[in-house]
């Protein structure tokens, strides 16, 4: 059932209230009117004159009455009209308006409030949306090209098995790093949802760290890059221990990448004022002043380095930072010019 307009409904409530004011304020005039006759019955003809004159004056001022409450009605609405037509524009995809405020301090300005803090949200989430669906479809452009490039190519002619063998690993290597770009996708489409405060828990960053050196302890090895770990003090944070073992884990990988052999790297834990600390230092390429800047932004390489990646790594480590409260930052190392990050969480008590 469709329902009246609001100001519809206003009025016709303060109508109702007007009329049971009139009925009750003539009510008591007639009564106190009468009783004066019945006290005195020579003023029946004066109490008669002065009731009939209620009367007339109410006929008349009624319409008045409600003239005003309908036009009450519309200034009190006023408000709420240019909210309507405010969200209206704004789904219309004018992202720049937001509701005036009348500076009372009243209910409507914090309800105004309110919703330009919603529209402001919801105008960062569309500006997100956009720019990551236009990086995540050229990230996601490359291995499909190539992979249909590589079919395409190997069905223009008979080959040998030896050549299909190598086609086949070529298809399934760049399966594999569409695939970790997917996960790496869907990981920050998680963190930027605000979901992932549900499984915090105490969490030891000493313990993440060891996890993240066992784990590239192969690559390590291979590339005879040196680990050096050195924590002092508590580092228990309230967190969500497989999101801080990711960032360990992509923090060591990036050194890594960047660490020629021979070279090393430094993680430094300590507890300041309230805080854990943690600087990863390597003694790499370094990053260059171009990028320093851009370093955590989703789909940034640097293009003096020859080495690969989604470019997704850091922009992951910077919204799990921020979705456990704490800081990152990026800049140049004090061993051989290499890449250093410093890291800080809040520390539990």
């Amino acid at each position: 059932m469709k329902q009246a307009p609001i100001r519809i409904r206003y009025f016709s409530q303060l109508t109702l209230l007007l009329l049971a004011s009139y009925i009750l304020f003539f009510g008591i005039l007639c009564l106190v009117e009468f009783r004066k006759a019945y006290v005195d019955p020579t003023k029946m003809a004066e109490a008669s004159h002065e009731v009939a004159i209620f009367f007339i004056v109410g006929f008349v001022s009624l319409p008045l009455a409600l003239l005003l409450a309908w036009h009450m009605t519309r200034r009190l609405l006023q408000p709420l009209h240019k909210m309507v037509q405010t969200a209206e524009q704004i789904g219309n995809g004018d992202f720049s308006k937001r509701i005036q405020l009348n500076r009372t301090y009243d209910d409507l300005d914090q309800l105004a409030t309110s919703f330009n803090l919603a529209f402001d949200r919801y105008e960062d989430a569309v500006e997100k949306l956009k720019h990551f669906g236009a990086d995540a479809a050229h990230q996601l452009r490359t291995p499909l090209t190539s992979i249909r490039s590589v079919g395409e190519i190997t069905l223009l002619k008979t080959r040998s098995p030896e050549e299909y063998e190598e086609c086949l690993h070529q298809i399934l290597e760049d399966i594999h790093d569409l695939s970790i770009t997917i996960d790496q996708l869907l990981l920050l489409a998680r963190l930027e949802t605000g979901s992932i405060q549900r499984s915090f828990e105490k969490t030891a960053l000493e313990d993440s760290i060891i996890r993240a050196a066992d784990r590239f302890q192969p690559l390590l090895d291979e590339k005879k890059i040196g680990l050096i770990i050195n924590a002092t003090g508590s580092s228990f944070i309230f967190g969500a221990p497989a999101l801080i073992d990711q960032v360990f884990a992509n923090l060591l990988d990036n050194a890594i990448r960047f660490t020629s052999s021979g070279g090393h790297i430094w993680i430094a834990l300590e507890n300041i004022n309230q805080q854990v600390r943690c600087t990863f230092e390597d003694s790499g390429t370094g990053i260059s002043d171009a990028m320093l800047q851009h370093v955590f932004e989703r789909f940034q390489r640097d293009k003096s380095s020859d080495t690969s990646g989604s470019g997704l790594g850091l922009a992951i480590v910077k919204n799990i930072v921020d979705a456990h409260q704490g800081t990152i930052e990026a800049g140049t190392g004090s061993q051989a010019n290499g890449a250093r990050f410093i890291m800080c969480l809040p520390a539990l008590p």
